[in-house]
């Protein structure tokens, strides 16, 4: 049967209106038989064909579905359908005992059950008593069903079974069941519902088909996105249930879900700690297409601190569940709160216990937001009103850093300044450092010799911090990217120092001497002060005043008032030359979404202030990893891996088992290599072309686009913890005896050093191999986008 099929029908039965048409219906019958003189049989036969049909799904649903019906129940839906239930069961009994009698070519007669004389009058009486009118089957067994007690005076012993079936079942069903004993299992279940006290076991999920759900594992500001993602299809595979564990207040979890979603009926709630084994096991994990451990809110310093230990608490005791019971290998999805957290198992492998029963796949929220934002470049808002999109949904695009692309031969290098150093404005120049390398670090010009001319200042993506704690968060940020600031060009500004820039290269007691001049494509600032303060209102002044500068503005202040603050009132400089506003909203989009769309349309242009304001970082965003993500990370490993060679770019073979084994680290890399192609093909302007032009433009820009993506390749290697080689490794390595055992030792070794961090020059003379390869993943692009 169908999906659509099974939804009408199920819609067909859980419309309320339909009860009460059956009741009236009922009711009608039942009058009909009490004031005609005639035999009405067709309208008994035909409700109580109708009513065995009714009953008999119900009793399905009351059996089969407990998850169906203790939803109805604590809705209030239940105890109409018990009165439909209790009211049509005479009609059926009447219709079955007419049935069985024609099969067996006997004939129902009313005499069998009570006594026609004795029904309303005692014979013996005076002889003015009259006797009533044979009665209808339907009525005898209606008179049995409301009045048990009176099977004595059937008239055999056939007729006394038949009475005392019909006596037992208005017994239970409506004179001691459904008042006392039905009413208060009743409130009894519907407590424990609304509570997650009720536990389902595997024959809960009994139906004619496997029935197949998704766990969540902690109620955050994400889990109504991330449930709404699974019910809609978008997981891994279409689930008819979620099953959600939380320790926080059900019925609030509840409210709050449900203000997102409309209607909880297809989730299942527990009550329970995240990290106890025992709700693990309850949690129908053997049945799960794939799990998300998203912890529970942590707005507070305390939930924050525990967070991140609880849910890789909580992962251990999946893997060993999984282990235990021989469940398949299952996706899940672990979020971290702590960027810090964040970058260790995003680099890191676990430990094999656990590697060999999930798919380990860590998130952030903040640097899934900041992908949005810089790779994708816009965000779909499902359910708002205004001036949207069709199906109520409104659409906030982002202009690139690049604006439409960087070129080789631009002077315009990107200017990213975070306001706020919270954890969405670490994310968004962490996401800035992976994204933002563009083909005109050289002058895009060979010499004779095919040397690359080096510009004299070379151009480079400038990264900004603005916060009044520049000076301590700066420290931290340095010590936690240092193989990145052992290389990088950087500088602190607070009005009272010069605000110079220390190049690291230029140290001569720089272990890394020997790689030359910088060759890192970022640079560093660190801002002390807050937009009001005049030492960063100077600054961004002069920033906008920078002729080649394409300067974008994320304010990232964790309050939402604070960011709208700092974002309205800013030099009035910035609103006319900054390419775009970013402004964090957590809560909600609509202040500066509304404002910003009422300037785009409604202001002469000379009064647009806050046109160029965009919202961004809502806490109830799908920011969950598109799949063409993944399926193109996927793409250019199986380039990387696959019979290409250093002279062509051919695609490897997909394998989904191969991906799942490399480590967690190769995927990251290759994750962001996809994110890296927009920008590319806007520097090359390709954005737009087909696949063929897009592939004449690739090999007309070989050259240039092999040095940005090696320079992009760079940093991200610096970022993910290793490190370049020191000047007395490079030595070693040049005259070790076998430089392949040498170069793995390192790499693999505790400081995960990587011969290949180095000038494009130097790469070719250490590594000629490994650099054939940053054009062969180049030209796989246009192939890629394809697949």
């Amino acid at each position: 049967m169908s999906l659509r099929i099974r939804r009408r029908i199920k819609q067909l039965f859980d419309w309320k209106p339909f009860d009460w048409i059956v009741l009236l219906l009922s009711a009608m019958g039942v009058v009909m038989e009490l004031l005609t003189q005639f035999s009405s049989d067709w309208v008994v036969w035909l409700l109580g064909g109708f009513g065995f049909l009714y009953c008999l799904w119900y009793l399905h649903l009351c059996i089969c579905c407990p998850i169906q019906r203790d939803w109805l129940l604590a809705k209030g839906h239940f105890l109409i359908r018990v009165v439909c239930f209790v009211v049509l069961t005479p009609f059926v009994v009447t219709t079955a005992f007419v049935a069985v009698d024609y099969c067996k070519k006997e004939s129902s007669d009313p005499k069998e059950l009570v006594y026609d004389s004795n029904l309303y009058c005692d014979s013996l009486a005076s002889d003015s008593c009259s006797i009533a009118d044979d009665p209808s089957l339907f009525w005898t067994v209606y008179y049995h069903f409301i009045d048990p007690g009176n099977q004595h005076i059937s008239t055999s012993e056939h007729g006394r079974r038949r009475a005392a079936l019909v006596a037992i079942l208005g017994y239970f069903l409506l004179n001691g069941l459904l008042v006392s004993i039905l009413i208060s299992w009743f409130d009894r279940r519907r407590e424990q519902w609304l509570k997650g006290e009720i536990r389902y076991d595997w024959w809960a999920f009994l139906s004619l088909r496997r029935i197949k759900v998704a766990v969540v594992v902690g109620a955050n500001e994400s889990t109504p996105t991330i449930i709404r993602r699974l019910l809609a299809g978008r997981g891994e595979k279409p689930v008819d249930y979620v099953v959600l564990l939380t320790n926080d207040d059900v019925e609030s979890v509840r409210a709050y879900i449900s203000s997102y979603l409309g209607n909880d009926e297809r989730i299942i709630i527990y009550s329970g700690q995240l990290d106890s084994v025992e709700m693990i096991r309850q949690l129908h994990i053997d049945r799960a297409t794939e799990i998300y451990v998203l912890g529970e809110s942590s707005n507070d310093d305390v939930s924050q601190s525990y967070h991140d230990t609880q849910n890789m608490k909580c992962v251990r005791h999946i893997a060993s569940y999984i282990s235990e019971r021989g469940v398949q290998r299952i996706k899940c999805r672990v979020s971290f709160e702590f960027q810090t957290t964040f970058s260790v198992f995003q680099f890191s492998d676990l430990p094999k216990q656990i590697s060999d029963y999930i798919d380990f796949e860590p998130f952030n929220v903040y640097e899934n937001w900041a992908s949005c934002v810089m790779v994708r470049g816009e965000y779909v808002e499902l359910g708002a009103w205004g001036a949207c999109g069709v199906d109520g949904e409104r659409i906030i695009r982002y202009t690139p850093l690049d604006g439409d692309g960087i070129s080789a031969t631009s002077s315009d290098y990107v200017h990213l300044v975070v306001v706020g150093m919270s954890k969405m404005g670490v994310a968004m120049a962490i996401q800035a450092a992976q994204v933002a390398h563009y083909p005109n670090f050289s002058t895009g010009m060979r010499d004779a010799d095919g040397e690359w001319l080096r510009r004299p200042s070379p151009i480079r993506t400038r990264i900004t911090f603005i916060d009044e704690r520049a000076a301590e968060q700066m420290q931290f940020f340095m010590s936690r990217f240092p193989n990145l600031f052992a290389l990088s060009r950087y500088r602190y500004v607070d009005g009272e120092s010069d605000g110079s820039w220390h190049d690291p290269m230029s140290d001569s007691a720089n272990p890394h001497s020997s790689l030359g001049d910088n060759f890192i494509d970022t640079e560093w600032e660190f801002v002390k002060g807050n937009v009001q303060s005049p030492v960063v209102i100077d600054y961004l002044r002069e920033a906008t005043n920078e002729s080649h500068a394409r300067l974008t503005v994320a304010i990232c202040h964790p309050l939402a008032h604070e960011a709208i603050a700092a974002a309205l009132y800013m030099p009035t400089e910035v609103y006319d030359k900054a390419q775009e506003i970013w402004v964090y909203q957590r809560e909600a989009s609509d202040i500066v979404y509304n404002s910003s769309l009422r300037q785009m349309s409604d202001v002469p242009q000379r009064y647009k202030r806050y046109s160029k304001l965009r919202p961004f970082g809502m806490r109830y965003a799908d920011f969950t990893t598109e799949r063409v993500t993944t399926d193109r990370a996927m793409l250019c490993n199986a380039v990387y891996s696959g019979p290409c060679g250093p002279q062509s770019a051919l695609l490897g073979t997909v394998n989904s088992e191969r991906w799942d084994k490399l480590p967690i680290r190769d995927k990251w890399s290759n994750t962001y290599l996809a994110n890296s192609f927009a920008t590319k093909l806007r520097s090359i302007g390709a954005a737009d072309a087909d696949r063929e032009q897009m592939e004449k433009l690739i090999e007309a820009n070989k050259a240039a686009m092999a040095e940005c993506e090696h320079n992009r390749w760079n940093v991200q290697q610096l970022l993910m913890g290793f490190r370049a080689y020191r000047n007395e490794e490079i030595e070693e390595y040049k005259t070790a005896a076998d430089a392949d055992n040498y170069k793995r030792d390192l790499k693999m070794g505790v400081e995960r050093a990587h011969l290949n961090i180095c000038p494009i020059e130097l790469l070719h003379e250490l590594d000629s191999e490994a650099a054939a390869y940053d054009e062969i993943l180049n030209a796989a692009i246009p192939k890629i986008i394809d697949n």
